[in-house]
């Protein structure tokens, strides 16, 4: 299913035998900063893809983090929740949040990433 699938200036290759693809879908994703990080989001068993959406299969690579450093978190909105990020015990933590359009895309998403959380 990846196969057609293109990412621009993602330096990586996603095929690696333990790696499994969870869930994929638009998810808007912006820091506490305000500033956007992208709109469509590819979650891994061991890692998170953010890129930004720029044809039928085809998208720019915006960022990626590591499953094993982020927590997720309710959110007091019914249509976005919180990925936490801390990359060390030391390191200072940095806050997304992430929307979707309605309240069933939150819970599917939110249900993703705690199955996957370690």
């Amino acid at each position: 299913r990846s196969s057609d699938l293109e990412i621009e200036d993602l330096n990586e290759n996603l095929v690696t035998p333990d790696r499994q693809l969870v869930h994929e879908g638009p998810l808007r994703i912006k820091t506490d900063g305000g500033e956007k990080s992208g709109d469509y989001v590819f979650l891994f068993t061991d890692l998170i893809i953010f890129v930004q959406k720029k044809g039928t299969r085809r998208f720019q690579f915006v960022g990626k983090m590591g499953m094993h450093t982020i927590t997720v978190q309710e959110d007091p909105s019914p249509t976005s929740f919180q990925l936490i990020q801390k990359t060390s015990p030391t390191s200072k933590k940095i806050e997304y949040i992430l929307s979707v359009d309605d309240e069933k895309q939150k819970d599917e998403w939110f249900l993703h990433f705690s199955n996957v959380q370690r």
